[in-house]
């Protein structure tokens, strides 16, 4: 029971509308607020045409995707290039004319 049922003295009468009619008869839904209206009863041939339409929207943006990806794919790249053209040479590229490293040597002093 809830705070309505205990004020208007009814139980809770599932399906029905609380209040108190002139005869104390419960009122259904529909008398209350009218029918629902009837769902459509979709065949076979209704979900596989929605399908298909679905799948054509899928592909459509898929495609549109896939060329924004490429675009900006390509210009990323031609950007990376565009910066390496203009780095010097030196920075680019370790040349075979260059002498081979030497270890460190390091000498220990003591301190007296």
């Amino acid at each position: 029971m809830d705070a309505l049922s205990i004020a208007l003295g009814k139980k809770d009468y599932r399906g029905y509308v609380k209040g108190l009619g002139r005869h104390g008869v419960g009122v259904g839904y529909r008398k209350a607020f009218g029918g629902t209206q009837q769902k459509r009863a979709y065949t076979q041939e209704d979900f596989e045409i929605r399908l298909q339409e679905m799948s054509m929207d899928f592909e459509a943006r898929l495609q549109q995707m896939s060329k924004e990806f490429d675009k900006r794919l390509k210009e990323g790249v031609q950007a990376h290039l565009a910066m390496l053209s203009n780095m010097p040479t030196t920075n680019r590229s370790i040349s075979s004319t260059n002498p081979p490293l030497q270890p460190l040597t390091v000498k220990v002093c003591k301190v007296l």
